[in-house]
């Protein structure tokens, strides 16, 4: 899995918010189980994905459960 670049806590509040680069990221808790992730400005579609993809292997290791990730778009 690739580095991504040093990661700031924006906010930690209600919904987590986190700057990652140039892209900002809102982790929130939505149903039962569930996160909902919100990438922008990222570079490109594939670093959206990555960004996405580290961060559900993360959630999945602090919970000791496979973690998995669809993409939405508007």
């Amino acid at each position: 899995m690739p580095q991504l670049p040093q990661c700031e806590i924006v906010n930690d509040s209600d919904v987590l918010v986190l700057r990652i680069g140039e892209t900002t990221v809102s982790a929130s808790w939505e149903l039962a189980s569930t996160w909902y992730i919100d990438v922008e400005d990222s570079a490109s579609p594939e670093s959206a994905d990555s960004i996405a993809s580290e961060i559900a292997h993360r959630l999945g290791e602090a919970a000791g459960k496979q973690a998995l990730w669809n993409r939405v778009t508007d």
